[in-house]
Parts: C-alpha cells; sequence; structure tokens
C-alpha cells in the first residue's frame, strides 16, 4: 500500500541531490560563475590584440621589441590550449588560435596530415557561436 506522506527512496535521492540539501548538510557549494568561459573570452580577446599588433608594419621596432610581443602572444597562447574545454565557444576559440599553424596552403595539400588538421578546423569554425544556439 503507497501512502503519499511517505518518502520515498526516489524522492530522498533526487533531494539530497539538489543543492539545498546540500547547504542544509553542511557541504559546501563552490560558486558558478556567470559566465563559465568569460576567462577564456578574455584572455582570446587579448590574444587578438596582441596579433593585431604584430600584423601591423615594424614601424622601427627592434628585433628585442618583437620578440617581447611574440613571447607574450606565445603565452597567451599557451593559456588558451590550457583552458578546459567545456563548451563549444570554448573548443572554436582554441581552434581558431590553434588554426594559425595550419599550413597556408594547406587546403590545397594532399598531405595527410594537411588534410587531416582541415577535416577537423573547417567544420568546428562553421559550428555556430553559443549566442546563435537556441537554449535547450
Amino acid at each position: 500500500m503507497h501512502r503519499s506522506d511517505v518518502l520515498s527512496r526516489r524522492q530522498a535521492l533526487a533531494a539530497l541531490a539538489s543543492p539545498t540539501a546540500l547547504v542544509a548538510t553542511g557541504v559546501g557549494l563552490a560558486a558558478l560563475p556567470a559566465e563559465p568561459d568569460a576567462a577564456l573570452r578574455d584572455l582570446f580577446a587579448r590574444w587578438q590584440r596582441k596579433t593585431a599588433e604584430l600584423d601591423k608594419p615594424s614601424c622601427g621596432r627592434t628585433d628585442e621589441e618583437l620578440d617581447a610581443l611574440l613571447d607574450v602572444q606565445g603565452d597567451l597562447e599557451r593559456e588558451i590550449f590550457a583552458y578546459p574545454t567545456t563548451s563549444l565557444e570554448a573548443l572554436k576559440i582554441k581552434a581558431e588560435v590553434a588554426s594559425q599553424y595550419l599550413t597556408p596552403a594547406s587546403w590545397q595539400s594532399e598531405s595527410i596530415d594537411d588534410v587531416a588538421f582541415q577535416a577537423v578546423f573547417d567544420p568546428i569554425e562553421q559550428l555556430p557561436s553559443a549566442a546563435s544556439v537556441p537554449a535547450a
């Protein structure tokens, strides 16, 4: 016989899995960032600015200054690549940064390396951005 005032195992598990139950039992929850990829987007924006700066004519830039700019850009790239890839947006950012290392004419190349990389990077670039994906 089923009584509506008795808590079932399924209801108990659902209640214990909720954040409210965890807080009530003294289990701390880490605050979720409002925008999970905000730090990655910031790194990417810094990388884009540095890339634009490097793409400008040197205008009397010394070798040491150029080396310093390249070092900063390389450090930003390493930070971007080390960032966790937990979203489509993060994957697209990483693919854009990495795609600069494809050979310029790789779309014409028959090398298996170039064909394989292009087969991965082209579809990633065509994926919709997070802003254009409808909420589930």
